[in-house]
């Protein structure tokens, strides 16, 4: 068996990762917290907010990645991440994000044009935000 697997990492706007030469993906899912390593049980799980830790060979590279589908292949030797966003923890500004946070809690606030859609979002986007400065802290 090899030691290695294959992981793609997609947003609506772009791949972010394909490499053939993953070791580990550490990922937290509505199911809890996992590791997936080569071999891996063939598994579909749903993601809300996590950090996502890819390691290879020499490398170990931690992303936050929001809302999206984590799925695991057959072979256990390819895995997919389709996410609405995925940003490497070291690129986050902790300025530009506090200052997004901001605007979500005004809009929430003023929410008198909001419809039910977007309010359950912005409720959702500020749960994002609040965790994602934690991390952004952590590692300062």
């Amino acid at each position: 068996m090899s030691n290695t697997f294959h992981l793609t990492v997609r947003t609506p706007e772009l791949e972010i990762i394909n490499r053939d030469d993953v070791k580990s993906l550490k990922i937290m899912t509505e199911g809890g917290e996992m590791e997936i390593k080569p071999g891996h049980a063939a598994m579909t799980g749903s993601i809300l907010f996590s950090k996502m830790i890819v390691s290879s060979e020499g490398s170990v590279i931690e992303y936050i990645v929001q809302r999206g589908l984590l799925f695991v292949s057959q072979s256990g030797k390819k895995v997919d991440v389709m996410v609405y966003q995925c940003m490497e923890v070291k690129d986050i500004e902790y300025k530009s994000a506090r200052e997004y946070l901001d605007y979500i809690e005004e809009q929430l606030k003023a929410g008198a044009d909001l419809n039910e859609f977007q309010m359950e979002y912005l409720k959702d986007e500020k749960i994002a935000m609040v965790k994602q400065l934690e991390m952004v802290e952590e590692n300062e």
